[in-house]
Formats: structure tokens, C-alpha cells, sequence
């Protein structure tokens, strides 16, 4: 790779993001390896917490269920549980998003049918075509697996917050981390560290260092627990995960390596 090459691909991913790699390493040239690295990592984490997310949230519905008694817990939960108003709002923008996501598979035809749900007493003249979408949008039924398919981690991982140790850990969620030390203030704090990371992959900010060694742990935590007395790879989300946390482990440790070629020694070697 010559200079001009060098500063072209650093243009593209601006001064400002390889800074950071810079510092520890020096040159330009190596601080693309090291953020190569990086990405390597972040595609290493990807299915992990891909499956983690989707094993949470389908345990935590199926569990709910059968607490709550209906299938519709999510929009009609049986009083006097009530949802606090950030997962309220989930909820609704879930159901919302559901249904433009189905109106946008109608035929122009169906969607023209619902106009007789949503104006029973007549279209109004002069109406916005928008807000002619929005009411006909309204009429949509949503099945219980469309609008929890809705629902992002931040709102699974609330549902293990303090807020609702009494109303929902306590009454049933707690049997999907059987094993006795296990406490709700355990699961709520790996949640979140994936939870973050998941965003910092999102948004392609690195994850290294002691900020991927607490995330790959919280990660360990939720797949051996969930659903597992022994807490050991015996669980089944840790034998569905396993291929994926074995190349997940391995893309670590040598991009850790790669990150302490650079580390400056107390000798002032490196």
C-alpha cells in the first residue's frame, strides 16, 4: 500500500476515527491494521448477540404468557399490572411499525377495502392522502409474533430493570435464570452491556480491550444461564451459540495480541 493509498483510505474514514489507533501504534499504516481489527471483531459479535437477542426476547414472551394468562399480554396485560410509560410507548410504536410494515405488502386493492373499517360513515372530502394511510394503517390486526418482532433489545432488557422486580422478575421471569445465585440485578447489568454494544456495532464504533472482555462475559452470562440451572455449556442456547463464541473467542485473543504489539513497555520498549 503506498502513502497516496494511505491517505486516501484515511480520508475516507476521517482523521478523527483513526486517532485513537494512531496514538497507540504511531503510524497511519498500522492503525488500519488495528482498526481493521475491529471490524473483525464486531462481525465476530454480531451473531452472538443476534441469537442472544432473539432467545431473550422469545423466552421472556413465551414466559409472560404464561404468567399473565393471554396471548396478548404485550397490549392488554391483565390489571392491575400496568406498563410504565417508556415501554408503553414501545409497545405502541411497535404496533405501528407492524402495520405500515403489513399495509406496504397490501395490494392497492386491499388497501382501498380498509377504507370502509377506517371511515365508516365515508371517506372525508379534501382528506391528506397521509392521513388516510394513517387511519386505514390503524384498521391493521397484528398477530402477537409481529409486534414482538417489533420490539428492539432496549425494550427486553427493561423488562428486567428494578422497576419491575415485583410485577415481572419476581413473578416469572426469574424461572428463566434457574439457577439459584443468579439475581435480576445480574441479568439487567449483562443485558445492558450487550445492549450497548450492540449499538456501538451499529453505529461502527469500536469495541476493544476491556470494553470487548466485559461484553464477550455478559455474553457467556446470558448463554449459560438462560434457561439453565447448571449455568455450563449445557444449556441450549449455549450449544446453539457454540460455533459462533468459538470463532468470536478466536478473532479476540488475536486482535488482543495485535493491540499489546503496540502497548509502549515500563521500559520503553514496546
Amino acid at each position: 500500500m503506498t502513502e497516496e493509498d494511505l491517505a486516501g483510505i484515511s480520508a475516507l474514514l476521517s482523521a478523527e476515527r483513526i486517532a485513537t489507533f494512531v496514538q497507540l501504534t504511531g503510524t497511519e499504516r498500522d492503525a488500519l491494521s488495528l482498526h481493521d481489527a475491529t471490524i473483525l471483531v464486531a462481525s465476530a459479535l454480531m451473531p452472538v448477540t443476534c441469537l442472544v437477542e432473539i432467545a431473550v426476547r422469545n423466552a421472556v414472551s413465551e414466559r409472560l404468557r404464561t404468567v399473565f394468562g393471554t396471548h396478548d399480554w404485550l397490549v392488554q396485560p391483565p390489571a392491575p399490572f400496568t406498563w410504565r410509560p417508556s415501554e408503553s410507548d414501545k409497545i405502541k410504536e411497535g404496533r405501528r411499525q407492524a402495520q405500515r410494515a403489513a399495509y406496504t405488502k397490501m395490494s392497492d386493492g386491499a388497501r382501498k377495502a380498509l377504507d370502509s373499517v377506517a371511515f365508516p360513515n365515508g371517506v372525508p372530502a379534501n382528506i391528506k392522502h397521509e392521513n388516510r394511510v394513517k387511519k386505514r394503517q390503524a384498521t391493521i390486526a397484528i398477530a402477537h409474533g409481529q409486534l414482538t418482532a417489533q420490539l428492539t433489545m432496549f425494550f427486553w432488557k427493561r423488562l428486567f430493570s428494578a422497576d419491575y422486580e415485583d410485577t415481572l422478575w419476581k413473578r416469572g421471569l426469574k424461572e428463566l435464570f434457574p439457577r439459584k445465585s443468579v439475581k435480576r440485578g445480574d441479568v439487567a447489568t449483562h443485558l445492558e452491556t450487550i445492549y450497548q454494544a450492540r449499538n456501538r456495532i451499529a453505529h461502527h464504533e469500536p469495541i476493544h480491550g476491556g470494553r470487548l472482555d466485559q461484553v464477550m462475559r455478559s455474553l457467556d452470562f446470558i448463554v449459560l444461564n438462560l434457561g439453565n440451572i447448571a449455568g455450563d455449556e449445557t444449556s441450549p442456547l449455549a450449544r446453539l451459540t457454540i460455533a459462533h463464541r468459538d470463532r468470536l473467542k478466536h478473532v479476540a485473543e488475536e486482535t488482543t495480541t495485535l493491540f499489546n504489539s503496540f502497548v509502549v513497555q515500563p521500559n520503553g520498549g514496546s
